[in-house]
C-alpha cells in the first residue's frame, strides 16, 4: 500500500471556529510574504539587496528626504537594523547621507542617481505585481479595500502601537 502524498492532503483545522483563515494578521501575513518573497528574488539577484534594506530603500524613495528614526517608524524596524540598512545601502552607492543644515545632529538621507534607478525599476516590477494582485478586484472593490486597510491601520495604531499593549487583552491569571 503507498503512503499518501502530503502535498495533495489538506489537512482539517482542529478548531474550525477560531480558523487561521479567519485572522486578519495572519491573512495579511501570508499575502505579504508571498508577494515580498517574490520580490525578493529580484532584487537580491539584480541589485545585491536584503528585505530590509528595500525597506529602508522603498521608504527614501518614496519619502526622501527622510531621517533614519522615522525611517525605523515607518517600517517597524529597530533603529539598529535601519542603521544597518543604511550602511548596506551606502555602501552599494544607492543612498546619500547628509547632516540636517537645520540641526546638525539629525542626518538626512536621500536616493542617489544609482539609487534612484535602482528604485525606479524595483516599483516598476512591485507596481505589475501589485496589479496582477489586485486585478480580481473591481474598481468599486479596490476603492473599499483600501478604505477598510486605512481604517484597520489607524485602529491598530491606537490598539496595538504602545509597548506592552496585550496586556489590555490579556486576561487577569
Amino acid at each position: 500500500m503507498e503512503a499518501p502524498d502530503p502535498a495533495a492532503e489538506e489537512p482539517q483545522e482542529t478548531d474550525p471556529e477560531h480558523s487561521l483563515q479567519r485572522r486578519v494578521a495572519y491573512r495579511f501575513s501570508i499575502l505579504a510574504n508571498l508577494s515580498a518573497r517574490c520580490l525578493a528574488e529580484m532584487y537580491t539577484r539584480r541589485f545585491g539587496i536584503t528585505m530590509a534594506d528595500w525597506k529602508t530603500l522603498a521608504i527614501v524613495g518614496h519619502y526622501e528626504p527622510v531621517f533614519p528614526g522615522w525611517i525605523a517608524r515607518r517600517t517597524s524596524m529597530v533603529p539598529e537594523r535601519v542603521s544597518r540598512a543604511l550602511d548596506r545601502l551606502m555602501e552599494k552607492g544607492l543612498v546619500d547621507r547628509t547632516l540636517d543644515r537645520e540641526d546638525r545632529r539629525r542626518i538626512v538621507v536621500t536616493l542617489s542617481s544609482r539609487g534612484r534607478k535602482a528604485f525606479a525599476e524595483i516599483e516598476a516590477v512591485r507596481t505589475a505585481m501589485e496589479e496582477e494582485l489586485l486585478g480580481v478586484l473591481s474598481a468599486q472593490e479596490r476603492e473599499a479595500l483600501f478604505a477598510m486597510l486605512d481604517k484597520l491601520d489607524a485602529h491598530a495604531r491606537d490598539a496595538f502601537g504602545e509597548p506592552q499593549a496585550w496586556k489590555r487583552f490579556a486576561k487577569a491569571g
